[in-house]
């Protein structure tokens, strides 16, 4: 009975662990970039992507301290590697996306230019690239940290980067009516914009003004230009006082999928299980005392038409007070049984139908019919639930 009664707690923790490993956040290998020229900055860049990976992008990262030449030769893959290969890699690395890259440094200039790529291991293709993005040798601190998770953010096309030039110096610049910052040297860039349509506005210091439309992408830096029109404007229409701009969110990004229906779904089903689990265990119990050699003997001396409970609690012999006290826990855990098995068969069935629902990626123009029916079954002496799920 100890043995029976362990393993259902078993199966509850194993049913549980189940539904906390299935809401794991995806993992994500930042492979170090290379350079001869540069190798120091390749390192800070390498460890400033690793750290954006756990601020702005809903993943983990994996901790390796590896590099994508030591795992090109580990693997035995191609300088210019296969998707195949970059799926192996990601295996071994136990790793959901991989992101890596190379860094291509400028002649004469204060810049290198990185190229960067996320790759999905389970799909074997590249979801996110970023082509010769600049990045100053001098760039540190939160400065560094700030573009990194610009760069992180981009290459989960969770967010877009857009960089206004003009002529008028000190102009304010708005993007959709929110102040962003000046013209300083004849550029700002404002980083983590939501991708999609923009207005993106100047007003220079006498008032005049200029407008364009844009649309920003991940995959470069957006490009506007942008004059002041000749006439002034009323002083009335000088925009609001300069605030800063942070991050996008990833949580908010218009692309970024949400897990928590999905996390949700999951812990029900193994938490039902592990439930239903414990309610079997006590049923087994029940079963035993029930068939306890005291009851089994005492049957005996109980009147034709007499249950042996109900007959054991009106004597005073010893031999039925030992029946008693056998009957109520029997009839507690009797109690017990169908309470756990009830709850956890409903916690089971609320989460199936949370995950085919499937309510945290609904598909544009339908509508889920996912369906669970759950009924009583009785068979001989077998008694329980048979459960059905329609899609």
């Amino acid at each position: 009975m100890r043995k029976a009664i362990s393993f259902f707690i078993g199966l509850a923790v194993l049913g549980l662990a189940a539904g906390s490993a299935y809401a794991q956040p995806p993992k994500v290998t930042v492979l170090g970039l290379a350079s001869e020229q540069h190798a120091d900055l390749a390192e800070k860049i390498t460890a400033a992507l690793r750290s954006a990976v756990e601020r702005v992008s809903g993943m983990e990262h994996t901790k390796r301290d590896v590099t994508l030449p030591q795992m090109l030769l580990a693997f035995q893959c191609p300088d210019q590697p296969t998707p195949e290969c970059l799926a192996s890699i990601g295996g071994g690395l136990k790793s959901d996306f991989i992101i890596l890259g190379g860094i291509a440094p400028v002649a004469g200039a204060d810049q290198v230019l990185l190229n960067l790529q996320l790759f999905d291991v389970l799909s074997k293709e590249v979801t996110g690239n970023i082509e010769e993005e600049p990045w100053p040798l001098n760039l540190g601190g939160p400065e560094a940290d700030a573009v990194a998770d610009a760069l992180v953010l981009r290459l989960k096309k969770s967010a877009g980067d857009v960089k206004v030039r003009s002529k008028d110096e000190g102009s304010e610049i708005l993007i959709d009516e929110k102040s962003v910052g000046r013209i300083a040297g004849g550029v700002l860039l404002v980083r983590s914009i939501a991708l999609g349509a923009h207005t993106v506005s100047l007003v220079a210091a006498d008032n005049r003004q200029g407008k364009q439309e844009i649309t920003v992408t991940p995959e470069k830096i957006n490009d506007v230009e942008l004059k002041a029109e000749e006439a002034p404007l009323p002083a009335a229409a000088a925009p609001a006082p300069v605030e800063e701009q942070k991050p996008l969110p990833a949580a908010t990004a218009p692309e970024e999928r949400s897990q928590t229906w999905t996390i949700v779904g999951a812990s029900l089903v193994g938490g039902g299980l592990g439930l239903a689990g414990l309610g079997l265990g006590f049923g087994l119990y029940v079963k035993v005392l029930d068939n306890d050699a005291k009851i089994i003997d005492y049957r005996s001396q109980v009147p034709a038409g007499h249950g042996v409970c109900s007959y054991a609690k009106n004597q005073h012999s010893a031999a039925a007070s030992d029946v008693t006290d056998l009957c109520n826990k029997s009839s507690t855990f009797e109690i017990m049984e169908w309470v756990f098995i009830g709850t956890g068969l409903a916690a089971f069935a609320g989460g199936v139908v949370i995950l085919a629902l499937d309510l945290d990626h609904p598909k544009k123009g339908e509508a889920s019919q996912a369906r669970l029916s759950v009924s009583p079954l009785v068979a001989g002496a077998t008694n329980g639930f048979a459960a059905r799920i329609d899609f």
